[in-house]
């Protein structure tokens, strides 16, 4: 986390179950988050490029808050 409260993280995920080797997929994402009022609210949003096999490539924009109390 920087000095200004926000943060930035990436993360890569490999989904390939046993049973159907079709149905097996590449996850890269990157995402942005600002905190506010220490952790007690955090902003959220990250981008996502998912590698399929079996179907076209898609993109996925995800936002979200999360309130702690």
């Amino acid at each position: 986390m920087f000095k200004n409260n926000f943060e930035i993280a990436a993360r890569f995920t490999d989904l390939n179950p046993d049973e159907n080797i079709a149905t097996s997929e590449e996850q890269y994402t990157i995402a942005l988050s600002k905190f506010v009022v220490g952790h007690k609210l955090k902003i959220q949003t990250d981008y996502t490029y998912v590698d399929r096999l079996d179907s076209p490539d898609q993109f996925e924009i995800r936002a979200q808050v999360d309130f702690h109390f």
